[in-house]
């Protein structure tokens, strides 16, 4: 979330650029120490954004204050998304864990079909 540093052409840069190489080219001005801290940081934050089907149902039936949870078909992208959201000041947005392929084989697709036409 905070910074987009890797080897994945879908980030807008090859694979073959070192991580030197995208600071000066996106300005990033924090030193390698930092962004190393944050990187190490990462599974943290990349833990901190799933939520289980089982969390979601607790969530709901306790009642508390739930924010956004975005999904999306096996719950890759919407870990993207919910990262993006977190990013631009949505703290509390999460990803459902497996999606609505992991929801239609633990709650059942008559449930996921109810669900999304309600």
């Amino acid at each position: 979330q905070s910074y987009l540093i890797g080897g994945d052409e879908s980030c807008g840069y090859p694979p073959t650029q070192t991580h030197e190489d995208v600071r000066r080219n996106f300005y990033i001005h924090d030193g390698m120490d930092e962004i190393a801290s944050v990187m190490r940081a990462s599974a943290e934050v990349f833990a901190s954004l799933l939520m289980s089907l089982g969390n979601l149902a607790t969530t709901l039936r306790d009642d508390e204050q739930l924010a956004l949870v975005c999904c999306s078909s096996n719950g890759r992208r919407s870990l993207d998304k919910a990262s993006y959201l977190r990013a631009y000041g949505l703290p509390r947005a999460r990803s459902l864990t497996g999606g609505f392929a992991a929801w239609a084989a633990e709650v059942g697709h008559e449930v996921l079909v109810d669900a999304v036409q309600g």
